[in-house]
């Protein structure tokens, strides 16, 4: 941070001095300076320079007083989005306030020189004036053109000024006035006290930077800037600015319309979206509350679902699988079979996946019995076939389902 402008004193340095009137005099100048510096006393009763206060007027830091924001060895804080609308206002006051804008709006005053008919006539004023403490160079010429009530007029600026405060000012300037229609730029810099600050300003209804013009060159407005609102092919435009193409490293935005946006990666800490049209999207996670789907297409049949075949006496069920594990579950009502009053009566079910036997199982009984095996296999990527026989006619149901990781 930068130190004080104005130099203090220790207070012990003046412990040697045997004349206490002049120990009061320079303990009084003492005090003055450090109260100055914010060194004695209260940092708020530091007091500031008339130089300061005309540079805090044109938009300037105060520098030197403790408490207040240092133009140098210091961060710049940054502004949030909820800060833009009191930054811009408080920006658009400088402006207003400031010496070039209101100079840029004043009319010219040979437009309305008394005169009638046809005027055109050239005005040029200098003045060069130097003394032991300032020096003032000024340099106005004006073009003026009149018929009847119709005047026009421009006029150049051009302006240095030093004295022996430290206190130095140029300042360029171009404006026009059109029947009282007044419009132009300007810049101007200036230093009071070794504090610098200049300033570039144009105040037209519209400003624009635009390609040069030469072979092979297409003509291209990438930027524009209009202060009051127009009319477009019927359309309404509003005062604002507007541009072709930007490329911001860092971007702190209020609120944002956007109809079209090619982002590369977004980083969102929270979003809410009315309406989302994605055209390719890759999510690796997403919780997702409630959903719902028109058409659903899984590639790969990469969700988790069943497949299955019902019947009764000899069901075949074929399935996809994507090569990871499956489970198989054979489930059926098995009715008995020969003689009811002999030894023969029994029913039979078997159970195959791809042709080969997984289960069997055979059982004399002379009423309805349930049966249902569940294995894992490992079938591979491909078509595969779960079959279930259960004689002679009991209802069978076969279902497959794949574990996905």
């Amino acid at each position: 941070m930068a130190g004080p402008r104005v130099p203090s004193i220790p207070l012990n340095a003046l412990d040697n001095i045997q004349d206490r009137n002049v120990y009061a005099v320079l303990r009084a100048l003492t005090d003055m300076m450090n109260v100055r510096n914010g060194q004695t006393g209260d940092s708020d009763s530091a007091f500031v320079t008339r130089a300061e206060l005309g540079n805090l007027r044109a938009g300037g830091i105060l520098v030197g007083v403790p408490g207040a924001q240092q133009s140098q060895g210091v961060t710049p804080q940054i502004i949030r989005p909820a800060d833009i609308a009191r930054v811009i206002n408080d920006l658009q006051a400088l402006v207003i306030e400031s010496p070039l804008f209101k100079a840029l709006g004043e009319r010219i005053n040979k437009v309305d020189a008394p005169g009638t008919g046809v005027i055109a006539q050239l005005d040029e004023e200098r003045t060069v004036r130097s003394t032991a403490v300032s020096a003032l160079v000024d340099d106005v010429t004006t073009l003026t053109a009149a018929v009847n009530a119709n005047t026009v007029a421009l006029e150049t600026e051009a302006t240095v000024r030093a004295d022996a405060d430290g206190n130095i000012m140029g300042k360029y300037s171009v404006k026009i006035d059109a029947n009282g229609y007044v419009t132009g730029f300007g810049l101007i810099s200036t230093a009071n006290n070794s504090t610098p600050f200049s300033e570039f300003m144009v105040r037209a209804d519209r400003f624009s930077i635009a390609s040069p013009s030469g072979p092979g060159i297409t003509p291209k407005v990438p930027f524009i800037v209009l202060t009051t609102p127009t009319t477009v092919n019927g359309y309404y435009v509003p005062a604002g600015v507007y541009m072709d193409s930007a490329m911001m490293k860092v971007a702190s935005v209020g609120e944002a319309h956007i109809d079209f946006a090619a982002i590369r990666e977004a980083h969102l800490q929270y979003g809410i979206i009315d309406t989302l049209h994605v055209k390719a999207a890759a999510i690796k996670y997403a919780n997702i509350g409630d959903a719902e789907v028109d058409t659903l297409k899984i590639r790969g049949n990469a969700v988790v679902v069943p497949s299955a075949a019902t019947g009764t006496g000899d069901v075949t069920l074929t399935f996809y699988s994507t090569g990871q594990p499956v489970f198989v579950t054979y489930s059926a009502v098995c009715l008995p079979f020969g003689d009811p009053g002999g030894d023969a009566v029994s029913f039979a079910t078997t159970c195959q996946f791809d042709g080969s036997t997984v289960a069997s199982f055979g059982k004399a009984d002379y009423g309805q019995f349930p049966y249902s095996f569940t294995t894992l296999v490992y079938p591979g990527a491909g078509w595969h076939t779960a079959r279930m026989l259960c004689g002679p006619t009991g209802p069978i149901t076969i279902t497959a389902l794949e574990a996905k990781r």
